[in-house]
C-alpha cells in the first residue's frame, strides 16, 4: 500500500511536466517550420527576391553614324548617369529567372561644341560650357541566365538580357561661363523645359553579374532629342551607356 501511494505521487508530479514539455516542443517546431517556409520563398536564390540598387554610367558612342543621322559630339568624361531603384527577381528554376528594374535616374551630358545643339543665347556673358540634364523614371524587364548550378542562397554569376523604357519628365539646358583661375567666377543660365528632349525613349540592355556587383551596357533604339527644336534635324545623342551597379 505504501509503495502504491509513493508511485501515485510520482505520477502526479511527473505528468504535468511531461505534458508541458510536449506542448513547448510542438510550439517551437511550428515556429521553425513557418520560418523555414518563409526562407524558401524569399531570398537571393529563392522564388522571390527584391533589392535596392545604385548604378553609375557614362554615355558614349562607337563613332558609327546612321545613314540619315549623326551623333552629337560630347565630353564623355564630363557626362554621366546616376540611377537608384528597386530590382525584383522571380526564380523560374535553377538556371533561369525573370525580373524587372524600377528606377529614378538623372543624366547629364556636356556638349563638346558649344552651341551645336540649338545655338547660344545672346547675353552679356561669353559661355564656355553647355550641358543637357534629364530626370527620368524607368522600367526594365529582363530574362536571367544563371551560370552557377550550385550557389546556395546567393545570386552567384549570371547574365541578363532585357529592354528598358524611360519617361523623361524633366529637362534642363544649362550654359556656364567660368572665368579666372585662382578665384574663378561662374555665371549659369538654366533653360528649363526647353523642349529639346522627347518625353519617352527605349532600348535594349545586357548585364553581367557577380553576386551584388554588375557591369551593364545599354543601347537606346529611339532618339531622345526632339530634333524639331535643334539646328540639325538629323542629330542624335550617343546611343550607348555603360556602367557599374551595386546591390543586385
Amino acid at each position: 500500500m505504501k509503495n502504491s501511494f509513493i508511485l501515485l505521487i510520482c505520477l502526479v508530479l511527473v505528468l504535468p511536466v511531461s505534458l508541458f514539455a510536449q506542448n513547448k516542443l510542438m510550439e517551437v517546431n511550428l515556429d521553425e517550420q513557418h520560418a523555414h517556409t518563409m526562407d524558401k520563398k524569399f531570398g537571393p536564390n529563392r522564388k522571390h527576391y527584391v533589392t535596392p540598387y545604385m548604378a553609375f554610367a557614362f554615355p558614349h558612342d562607337l563613332n558609327i553614324d546612321d545613314d540619315f543621322q549623326h551623333v552629337l559630339p560630347i565630353q564623355t568624361l564630363r557626362s554621366g548617369n546616376l540611377d537608384v531603384g528597386l530590382n525584383y527577381k522571380y526564380r523560374l528554376n535553377q538556371f533561369f529567372a525573370l525580373g524587372s528594374d524600377l528606377s529614378f535616374s538623372f543624366s547629364s551630358v556636356q556638349i563638346a561644341e558649344l552651341g551645336s545643339l540649338n545655338g547660344v543665347p545672346q547675353t552679356e556673358f561669353a559661355f564656355n560650357r553647355e550641358f543637357i540634364g534629364i530626370v527620368q523614371l524607368g522600367a526594365a524587364p529582363y530574362f536571367r541566365i544563371n551560370l552557377n548550378k550550385r550557389r546556395g542562397n546567393h545570386l552567384g554569376k549570371y547574365i541578363d538580357f532585357g529592354v528598358f523604357g524611360n519617361w523623361n519628365f524633366s529637362e534642363n539646358h544649362q550654359f556656364i561661363n567660368t572665368s579666372g583661375f585662382f578665384q574663378p567666377t561662374t555665371q549659369n543660365l538654366n533653360i528649363r523645359d526647353a523642349n529639346l528632349i522627347q518625353p519617352f525613349d527605349w532600348g535594349l540592355n545586357a548585364k553581367i553579374g557577380f553576386n551584388r556587383f554588375l557591369i551593364f551596357t545599354e543601347y537606346r533604339m529611339s532618339n531622345v532629342l526632339n530634333t524639331a527644336n535643334t539646328l540639325d534635324s538629323d542629330v542624335l545623342l550617343p546611343r550607348f551607356r555603360t556602367g557599374v551597379r551595386f546591390g543586385g
